[in-house]
C-alpha cells in the first residue's frame, strides 16, 4: 500500500502531532479538525524559531495541510489515521461515519484498537459466546497482518 495523501480524524495532540508528521514528510494530509491547524503552526514556528527550518520552508509545509468539517472530504486519501479521544462510542461513530464513504484504506491500528475495545466492552458487559468471541479474534488477527504487509510511500513501514 503506498501513501500519497493522508487524513487525520481528531486534532487534540495526537492528532495535530501526527498530522504534523505526515505534512514534515512532504504528504499533503486533510484534517478533519480545524483547531489542530494553530497546534502544528505553532509546532513548525518553534523548528523556526530554533533555526532548524526557515519560514518559506514552515510555509511549503503549512501549505501541504487543510482543513474539514465534513468526512466526505477524506474519500480521496489513501490513508485515514483515527485519534480521537479513548471512548468507544465516539470511536464507534468515527468508523460508521468513515464506512458511509466507503473508505478502504482505514483498516490500519485504529480498526485494530476499535475492535480490541469493542472485545472488552462486550466481554465485560454480557458473555460473548465461543463462536462470536473466535470471529472477533480472527478479524483481530486479520488486521494485523494487514499492518505488517502496509508500507508508506517514502519507503517507510507503518509499523
Amino acid at each position: 500500500m503506498f501513501i500519497y495523501k493522508a487524513g487525520v480524524v481528531g486534532g487534540g495532540a495526537m492528532g495535530s502531532g501526527i498530522a504534523q508528521v505526515i505534512s514534515y514528510s512532504g504528504l499533503p494530509v486533510i484534517l478533519k479538525e480545524k483547531k489542530a491547524l494553530a497546534q502544528i503552526r505553532k509546532i513548525y514556528q518553534g523548528r523556526v524559531d530554533k533555526g532548524k527550518m526557515t519560514p518559506s520552508d514552515m510555509d511549503a509545509k503549512m501549505a501541504l495541510v487543510s482543513v474539514t468539517a465534513k468526512y466526505e472530504d477524506l474519500k480521496d486519501v489513501d490513508l485515514v489515521i483515527e485519534a480521537v479521544p479513548e471512548k468507544l462510542d465516539l470511536k464507534k461513530k468515527v468508523f460508521q461515519d468513515l464506512d458511509k464513504i466507503r473508505h478502504h484504506a482505514l483498516k490500519l491500528r485504529a480498526r485494530i484498537q476499535y475492535l480490541k475495545y469493542l472485545k472488552k466492552s462486550l466481554s465485560e458487559g454480557k458473555q460473548l459466546n465461543e463462536s462470536k468471541r473466535a470471529v472477533l479474534n480472527e478479524k483481530i488477527k486479520n488486521e494485523e497482518k494487514e499492518i505488517k504487509n502496509a508500507k508508506i510511500k517514502m519507503g517507510f513501514k507503518i509499523f
